[in-house]
């Protein structure tokens, strides 16, 4: 059964990706790399790319500086090393790994 699957997934992957990528509407290099669509509605392109940034780093947004009676308190939210967390169970010597990834 799994060598079918394997044939099977291994056939589909060729069959869906060579028309994809046939078919697909060709570009330049120049327009791959340098062109910039703002269509996000923000007033200047330095700003949507930011804004654009925001989704990839939340996961590892971590800690949480607040100030509460007057003093400084670092609150440590789990949620932030959740990315960072996934990746460390996915590769080989972690603990060099995925500190120098963040």
């Amino acid at each position: 059964m799994e060598s079918i699957i394997l044939l099977l997934h291994i056939g589909l992957w060729f069959l869906f990706v060579i028309p994809l990528v046939c078919l697909a509407p060709q570009h330049s290099a120049a327009w791959v790399f340098t062109d910039f669509e703002n269509l996000g509605g923000w007033p200047n392109n330095g700003v949507s790319w930011c804004i654009g940034l925001l989704s990839s780093a939340f996961p590892f947004v971590g800690m949480i500086f607040c100030s509460q009676s007057n003093t400084r308190m670092m609150l440590n939210y789990f949620k932030g090393y959740d990315g960072a967390w996934h990746m460390s169970e996915e590769i080989e010597n972690a603990t060099h790994i995925v500190p120098r990834a963040m």
